[in-house]
C-alpha cells in the first residue's frame, strides 16, 4: 500500500512538474521560427535552454518510472521490434548531444529483417540512457559505438565507449538507484542516478539482462 500511495503522489507531482516545461517548449518554438532567423549566439543559447529542458523532463520521467517499478505497476507491450528502426530513433536523440560534447558517435547499421522481441519504447529508452551515460564519461574526440549482434535466438545491443571505466568492485552497484560515480568526469552533464537503475529494471521486465564490464587491459 505504501508503494502504491507513493506512486499516486508521484503521478500528481509528475503532472504538475511537466506543465512549466510545456510552456518552455512553446516559447522555444516561437523564438526559433517566428521572425528573423536567430544569430549563431542566439542559437547556442536556445540549444542550451532546450537541453536543460530535456534533462529536467528526463528526471521527471525517471522518478515516475521508478515509482511504477516499486509499486509493481510497470507494464510491457512485447512485440516484434525492427532493430534498425530503434537504432535510427536512438541516433536521432543522442547524436546532437554527442556533437555538443565533442565526442564521436558511431551507430552501426542492422539488417532490416533483424527483429528483437520486447517493448519498443523501453528498448529505445534503455539505449538512450546507456549512450547518454557513455557521453558523460567519454573525453573529447573519444569514440562511442552502438552495435548489435545475434547470439543464437538472442539479440544483444552493445554500447562501448572510451571513458575511464568503473572500479571492478563497484561495477554491480551502477544499476542501483541514485548511484553516481564522480570519477574523472569529462562532461558537465549531470543526472539523478536513476537512468541505469531503470534501464536494468526494464531489461529484466522484458526477460533480458543488462551487464556492465570494463575493457580488458591491453
Amino acid at each position: 500500500q505504501r508503494a502504491y500511495d507513493r506512486l499516486q503522489f508521484l503521478a500528481r507531482v509528475n503532472h504538475e512538474l511537466r506543465t512549466p516545461p510545456q510552456s518552455i517548449t512553446g516559447y522555444l518554438g516561437l523564438l526559433q521560427h517566428d521572425g528573423d532567423p536567430p544569430t549563431e549566439r542566439q542559437r547556442d543559447i536556445l540549444e542550451h535552454i532546450e537541453h536543460s529542458e530535456q534533462v529536467l523532463l528526463n528526471i521527471i520521467d525517471s522518478v515516475a518510472n521508478l515509482g511504477r517499478i516499486e509499486a509493481g505497476r510497470m507494464t510491457y507491450t512485447i512485440t516484434g521490434v525492427t532493430v534498425s528502426d530503434v537504432l535510427a530513433r536512438v541516433a536521432s536523440v543522442v547524436a546532437p548531444l554527442a556533437r555538443k560534447q565533442g565526442v564521436d558517435l558511431q551507430v552501426d547499421t542492422a539488417p532490416r529483417d533483424l527483429i528483437a522481441h520486447g517493448d519498443r519504447g523501453k528498448i529505445t529508452q534503455i539505449l538512450i540512457n546507456l549512450v547518454t551515460n557513455a557521453i558523460k564519461f567519454t573525453p573529447a574526440r573519444g569514440l562511442i559505438v552502438l552495435s548489435t549482434r545475434r547470439v543464437g535466438s538472442r539479440i544483444d545491443f552493445v554500447v562501448t565507449d572510451e571513458g575511464p571505466g568503473i572500479a571492478p568492485d563497484k561495477l554491480a552497484a551502477i544499476f542501483e538507484p541514485y548511484m553516481q560515480f564522480d570519477q574523472r568526469r569529462h562532461s558537465p552533464l549531470t543526472g539523478f542516478g536513476l537512468g541505469l537503475a531503470i534501464s536494468g529494471e526494464f531489461a529484466e521486465g522484458m526477460g533480458g539482462t543488462l551487464v556492465a564490464q570494463n575493457a580488458p587491459a591491453p
